[in-house]
């Protein structure tokens, strides 16, 4: 019962497949917007 449940946390990587939405991700950021931390401070208005 222990076992089960601390092998099967909300944020477990073998859960939930990270390589997934991960792949979708690669091709769609631009040499544009590199990071959206850096276009609001690249853009200062």
């Amino acid at each position: 019962m222990k076992p089960e449940f601390d092998e099967k946390p909300a944020g477990d990587p073998k859960s939930e497949p990270a390589p997934k939405p991960k792949k979708p991700r690669p091709p769609k950021p631009a040499p544009t917007e590199p990071a959206p931390a850096e276009a609001p401070a690249a853009d200062p208005g």
